[in-house]
């Protein structure tokens, strides 16, 4: 996948030269039987040398077949500066055989090299470029599109890829965009640093480790194994950018997710939770010391999100057929953003199933270091009473294989202990007696086996009268 831009970010890392299949060689019209020799692309004054790679004898050597590889490489004897280069990497968990068989393995392909082909000469890019005085032909790359990187990575594309941008999928895929959004947020900190080479150095190589582009491809298992290391990394990162002596905790309105709507950043000493307006939900709650995201997942069923404070309504006999999330695709309102005291006060309105009037829901988060607190305050604004169920449910999502499990903390009513990272979450509520309370672990939809959702609910009868409120609070603690 190429993208004009990357001239002047590679180049502004120091990178000479990059890699682009020979797809991308041919297209230009350039002609078979040069698609071995590397050109130079320029975009405002930065040059950048482009080596051809081929995806598809990749492909077949890493099934085993070494056929169009050894036809492949004796068409190219007879000229000093062609090049054959393949990428022999796990881009999919279905190439591991590979590595490890006896027989078509990379031990058979090592060999074949070896005793095949006394005239070819192994030579990494920098040797290769000095080893060739000629200069290259400088061609540009038009950008990918939208229907080549579905092909590339397959799925599906809709019916004007053609036209679209590649970056389009992360419009399309919310787990992609969540994983963007952090990695621009958490690159623009780590830019921001100053003074410190190596503190920048390390944070760097993080950020880099985060940008792998298959966390961020939506294609299946891949991407669910590869994005919980790229959410690892970026986190990491942003520790390293942090300043552990002057750091303080922060509550701050940025838009995050660069959708022109800002969110709402707790960024503690131990965690982070973020909170999107829209639904006022929290949407990502990062743990710092041992770096994981408990609300990343994808590929789930619409009932189990990784979302934290999912705010539902059911009518008063069917809590399970009908429950409704109302205020999902609502913008709150802010009502107050206390950046001294760490709370957030967000409230929306919404007509609620089966009523004659809208009712106003306002949240109030209060942040501190050891978790943070949702008060709740419903009140119907218009109309004749209300008689129904509100519900309030989270998601905590880890890996499958994750040593997690249910406990009943001191002095709290439910929690969930991750003895992988020593990590510890508890849960409490008022008012005390709600009529259902539901603690359960879910291995759902397309992700299972890949991830465990730990899932937390609260149900309470209401009543809602014109001009009476009625309030709840629920807390989470961290440790």
């Amino acid at each position: 996948i190429w993208d004009p831009s990357l001239i002047l970010s590679l180049t502004g890392s120091g990178l000479e030269y990059t890699f682009l299949d020979e797809e991308d060689f041919l297209s230009l019209g350039i002609p078979p039987e040069r698609a071995g020799i590397p050109c130079v692309t320029e975009n405002q004054g930065r040059i950048l040398t482009c080596f051809p790679v081929n995806g598809a004898l990749a492909k077949d050597v890493l099934a085993g077949n070494f056929a169009p590889l050894d036809q492949t490489i004796r068409s190219r004897f007879g000229d000093e500066q062609s090049l054959l280069a393949i990428f022999l990497s796990l881009t999919d968990l279905d190439d591991q055989p590979f590595f490890r068989r006896r027989e078509n393995g990379l031990e058979s392909l090592l060999e074949a090299l070896r005793s095949n082909y006394p005239g070819m000469v192994c030579v990494h890019p920098g040797g290769y470029l000095k080893r060739v005085s000629n200069s290259f032909e400088r061609v540009f790359f038009a950008a990918s599109n939208y229907a080549a990187l579905s092909r590339r990575v397959g799925i599906s594309a809709p019916p004007s890829a053609e036209r679209q941008s590649w970056r389009q999928f992360l419009t399309d895929f919310e787990a992609s965009n969540r994983l963007y959004s952090k990695m621009v947020h958490v690159h623009l900190l780590v830019s921001s640093l100053r003074g410190d080479k190596f503190k920048k150095k390390s944070a760097l190589e993080e950020l880099w480790m985060g940008q792998s582009l298959r966390a961020y491809l939506p294609d299946g298992r891949t991407a669910r194994v590869c994005r919980p290391r790229a959410f690892k990394a970026l986190i990491g990162a942003e520790v390293l950018a942090r300043d552990k002596v002057s750091f303080q905790s922060a509550l701050t309105a940025l838009d995050f997710d660069l959708d022109g709507v800002k969110e709402f950043l707790f960024q503690g000493k131990r965690f982070n939770l973020f909170i999107d307006p829209v639904g006022g939900m929290g949407f990502e709650w990062d743990w710092l010391d041992h770096p994981w995201n408990w609300l990343d997942a994808d590929g789930w069923n619409e009932p189990y999100p990784p979302k934290l404070f999912v705010d539902r309504f059911f009518v008063k006999d069917h809590p399970e057929s009908s429950a409704v999330a109302v205020f999902a695709g609502n913008e709150f309102r802010l009502v107050d953003l206390d950046r001294d005291q760490k709370v957030l006060t967000l409230s929306a309105v919404a007509p609620l199933p089966g009523s004659t009037g809208p009712v106003r829901l306002r949240k109030t988060f209060t942040f501190d270091e050891q978790g943070v607190t949702l008060d709740l305050d419903l009140e119907l604004l218009s109309g004749s009473s209300w008689s129904g169920w509100y519900s309030n449910d989270s998601h905590l999502y880890c890996e499958a294989d994750r040593l997690c499990e249910f406990f009943v903390p001191e002095g709290f009513r439910a929690g969930l202990r991750d003895g992988s990272c020593g990590t510890s979450f508890a849960w409490d509520w008022l008012p005390e007696t709600p009529a259902l309370t539901e603690v359960c672990r879910l291995q759902e939809g397309a992700d299972s086996g890949e991830y465990t959702s730990h899932h937390f609910a609260l149900s309470w009868p209401i009543t809602l009268q014109v001009g009476e409120s009625w309030q709840a609070r629920i807390r989470w603690t961290v440790s």
